[in-house]
């Protein structure tokens, strides 16, 4: 009688698991939006990062359906690809955090250029 309980409740749970993630899938209109919890209004670009040997990695950036003041506009995601294997790893920002990131990104990329100018210089003035 005990081990029936059990197993009627790990199928009672387990089809209320998979019923939310069907749900979530259905509402958001697909797998990746439903992984974001936000339907994708389009892909603005992919950016092709590191191909060593048999793993691919890329970055995917997306329009995510805004639902409100504050909620994430943004979608990121990170892709590892192998012959056997994949995996995904979605971010998501507010429009504010995607300023914030794009302020950061541009300031790495002039302090790497400067530094890169200064090491330029100094080579050719020896």
């Amino acid at each position: 009688m005990n081990s029936d309980f059990f197993t009627y409740s790990f199928w009672v749970v387990f089809v209320i698991v998979l019923g939310n993630f069907v749900y979530r899938v259905w509402k958001n209109r697909g797998l990746r939006a439903a992984i974001f919890s936000s339907p994708i209004v389009r892909t603005v670009g992919t950016l092709d990062l590191r191909k060593s040997g048999p793993m691919t990695t890329t970055l995917k950036i997306h329009c995510l359906e805004s639902k409100g003041l504050g909620t994430p506009t943004v979608g990121i995601e990170l892709v590892y690809r192998t012959a056997l294997s994949y995996q995904m790893r979605p971010i998501t920002l507010t429009s504010d955090q995607a300023f914030a990131l794009r302020e950061l990104l541009s300031q790495a990329v002039a302090e790497s250029q400067g530094s890169y100018h200064e090491q330029a210089i100094s080579l050719a003035t020896r």
